[in-house]
């Protein structure tokens, strides 16, 4: 039988132990932005942290921790732009969450990556809160996908003013996530959770820098390549996913301009891929796109006919925005060479470039930026 352990006894022995009683809170931001982490573990023989504070650190293990004679282990990171970066812990193998820190990402995933750190600058980030801007809504929608032979969903943005002015329409962003892989990867959350897709709407609204609009974050996640099903057959079904189901969906429960000129398609990492494959096979549907992180889908050319005469894309589609972390080094490389491509073949794009990895401080500055340029 399982027995309650005594309290008291319990607390005793934990006072006893300096170690623990004493255990110092982290993390620490420094005067120059670096960062320190600690966590005391005595009896662990080998300690890692990782996060995104790091792109050679943005996967496991992460940075070896150095044990003090308490056993307390700790590591500085270099000076950080500001920000909010996602950290954590691996002791002995195994993944921990900082138990110091009490912020945490709204979803717990099976990673380190679940601790949240803020890197306050010199002024506002565009996601920050402010208790004077006006708030838009967030509704949640679910809906059976024939396409995708299952419930799918999404998050749906409507500015502060949209409940007011109950006969205007407004333009539409169809905002894409990354890849995802079960409980290990994105989802239609995350441009909540993670991406604070509607803070930084409501502080480019209320701020006049972006125009009053809906945001439908996307259910995204469709079959990834395999070797029964190609790249291009993975990204053909999301466009009818795209095309057939959450367009028509958000357009008949919504009070959305259904103009091409009021209908834009963005997105990060393999959500950035699934917008070029979809954008450059419709460009009759979107007047601008917005790809971050990724390079151009590997089926480029081939696959899109409409790409080959660059003056008549151009004309289609006024705005193509393609950005990427300077520290990338995953999607960097690849995203460099779609540069070269883009501009080889005369097709009009506007560049973002932010200091970071492959990481949300890059995605949410990516976005800030793109519906700003959204007319």
């Amino acid at each position: 039988m399982f027995r309650a352990p005594n309290s008291t006894m319990f607390l005793a022995a934990l006072a006893a132990l300096p170690a623990f009683s004493q255990a110092p809170r982290t993390p620490t931001v420094n005067p120059d932005r670096s960062v320190t982490f600690t966590l005391t573990a005595p009896f662990a023989d080998k300690v890692f942290v990782g996060g995104e504070f790091d792109d050679k650190l943005n996967r496991p293990p992460g940075a070896a921790m150095t044990k003090d004679a308490r056993g307390v282990w700790s590591y500085t990171s270099q000076p950080l732009e500001p920000g909010i970066y996602y950290y954590g812990f691996t002791v002995d193998g195994l993944f921990s969450i900082d138990p110091t820190n009490s912020r945490y990402r709204p979803f717990i995933r099976q990673t380190p990556l679940n601790n949240v750190l803020k890197v306050r600058g010199d002024s506002p980030s565009p996601w920050d809160i402010s208790r004077d801007t006006p708030r838009g809504s967030v509704q949640f929608e679910e809906f059976w996908s024939p396409t995708l032979n299952r419930f799918a969903n999404a998050y749906v943005y409507t500015p502060p003013n949209y409940s007011k002015e109950t006969a205007r329409q407004y333009p539409v962003l169809y905002l894409l996530h990354g890849a995802s892989t079960g409980e290990l990867g994105d989802t239609s959350r995350e441009w909540m959770a993670a991406g604070f897709a509607n803070r930084i709407l409501d502080n480019a609204i209320a701020a006049g820098k972006a125009r009053e609009m809906i945001v439908a974050m996307v259910d995204s996640q469709t079959p990834g390549a395999t070797a029964t099903l190609p790249l291009l057959a993975s990204y053909e079904l999301f466009e009818k996913y795209l095309l057939e189901e959450v367009i028509p969906l958000v357009e008949s429960r919504y009070r959305v301009d259904t103009a091409k000129s009021s209908r834009w398609l963005a997105g990060l990492s393999r959500g950035g891929g699934q917008t070029f494959h979809t954008g450059f096979r419709h460009p009759e549907m979107f007047s601008a796109l917005g790809a971050f992180s990724i390079p151009l889908p590997g089926t480029f050319p081939d696959a899109y006919p409409m790409a080959a005469d660059a003056s008549s894309l151009n004309g289609q589609v006024p705005l193509i925005y393609y950005s990427c972390g300077t520290e990338d080094s995953d999607q960097r490389p690849g995203y460099e060479r779609s540069i070269g491509t883009l501009t080889q073949r005369g097709i009009r794009f506007e560049q973002g470039s932010f200091p970071g990895g492959h990481i949300w401080n890059v995605f949410r500055q990516s976005l800030a930026e793109f519906v700003t340029r959204l007319k």
